[in-house]
């Protein structure tokens, strides 16, 4: 058998964010019911200054197949990843995928999807703290399931937080500003994003919704530590996965549910209540979406396809 080699073009071209939503709703489900691999993502510090990151076997029901990713980012931030793409029955290579957008859209989409279920139907407002090159792509994400009229931008760069908030103000045709302190960006907040290198979160409006980001190394920046205990304590958090909040300093009294638990919930909210999404990215959502890519172009002649597999002699 042929495995299907996709870039990172096809990858963009094909991986469908909308068509999306609805399975990697089912997919959380079953993660909270134990019916997909266990959430692993390992990540170590490289020699050069980089950091390598691995995540486990990702896995879902009534899928075919199942996937195994790594990923790079240089010193100088700029992200390698792959995605490689198994047949379930025999563990045959069916595809290797150029994983960055795939990566990125997945992450999003598991932001979108905890928001649509945590915030406010009415939430707008978004103040976006600490920047990374998957910013636009939360922002767009968000878009999916929130009528957005509003962004803040708070960066300790200055010539980063005007180049993310001119790129958000010319890709979403949104009123964008750039604040120069917390309690600016926040003050009016209904959804906020909180990545790494952001300052630490003191307090946020009643009724908001936050998503917190987990960074790649935790023994540097624990994502827990991104928000105040007093913060912490005050929110209903929810999680990706238990087992992997922990690791990222979440303590088991402070955690309320899986997002899974939540999505299979009726929806329960106050208007004032405080929401905390704490997100990781998890195996299978990269597997839906590094599916969805592959059922689109494994019947196109034109993609570059080789022979990996030792053929067997008598």
């Amino acid at each position: 058998m042929r495995t299907l080699f996709l870039p990172h073009a096809e990858v963009v071209q094909r991986l469908d964010a909308l068509s999306l939503l609805a399975p990697m709703r089912e997919g959380f489900i079953a993660h909270s019911r134990g019916r997909t691999a266990p959430g692993l993502v390992q990540a170590t510090s490289l020699p050069a200054g980089g950091i390598a990151r691995v995540t486990g076997v990702g896995l879902v029901p009534d899928l075919p197949a199942y996937s195994v990713s790594s990923a790079a980012t240089s010193s100088d931030g700029v992200e390698h990843a792959t995605l490689l793409l198994h047949d379930l029955g025999t563990g045959k290579l069916l595809a290797c995928l150029e994983a960055v957008h795939l990566r990125a859209i997945a992450l999003a989409l598991g932001i979108a999807i905890a928001a649509d279920v945590l915030a406010r139907p009415e939430a707008s407002r978004v103040a976006v703290l600490g920047t990374s090159d998957g910013t636009l792509r939360f922002l767009k994400m968000l878009r999916l399931v929130r009528s957005l009229r509003q962004i803040r931008v708070l960066e300790p760069r200055p010539d980063r937080a005007e180049e993310v908030a001119g790129r958000a103000y010319r890709e979403l045709s949104l009123p964008v500003r750039v604040s120069q302190d917390v309690e600016d960006a926040v003050q009016d907040a209904e959804l906020v994003l909180v990545t790494a290198g952001a300052a630490r979160l003191e307090t946020v409006p009643e009724g908001c919704h936050v998503a917190v980001v987990d960074p790649a190394l935790r023994d540097v920046v624990p994502a827990a530590g991104l928000l105040s205990p007093a913060l912490r304590k005050r929110a209903r958090v929810v999680v990706d996965d238990r087992s992997i909040a922990r690791e990222a300093g979440w303590a088991d009294a402070e955690i309320d549910a899986e997002l899974g638990q939540v999505l299979s919930g009726p929806p329960v909210r106050s208007p004032t209540e405080v929401t905390v999404h704490a997100t990781v990215g998890l195996p299978f959502q990269e597997l839906l979406a590094a599916w969805q890519v592959f059922d689109s172009a494994r019947e196109d002649p034109a993609l570059p396809r080789l022979e990996l597999t030792r053929r067997r002699t008598r």
